[in-house]
């Protein structure tokens, strides 16, 4: 009993790593395959879309709008910087926050 036993697993071809390409085709089939049930989910859901593509753009413009009402020459920032900046976080937030809870909501 001194032969060593070699597991399946340690086991492989010569010239050939243990991570080979069939493992990394592998994860990206599964990869492709949840991005289009995903993408499936996305389309039959018409609420999902709009708050993922007209709700972002409507929200920028109006805190634009409701940032040129405010002075902001004292702060250094100007118009478009802060409408920017502010929207990319308020449309983050509320495009993933939205479209989780009408997904818990409808099952």
């Amino acid at each position: 009993m001194t032969t060593p036993t070699v597991l399946a697993d340690d086991r492989t071809a010569p010239g050939r790593s243990p991570s080979s390409p069939s493992k990394a085709s592998a994860s990206v089939r599964r990869l492709t395959a949840l991005a289009r049930a995903e993408l499936i989910l996305l389309v039959r859901n018409r609420s999902a879309i709009f708050v993922a593509l007209v709700l972002p753009i409507v929200m920028i413009f109006s805190i634009r709008a409701s940032l040129q009402q405010i002075d902001l020459a004292g702060t250094g920032l100007s118009v478009a910087g802060a409408a920017l900046t502010g929207g990319i976080g308020i449309v983050l937030v509320q495009v993933v926050y939205m479209t989780l809870v009408t997904g818990y909501v409808t099952r």
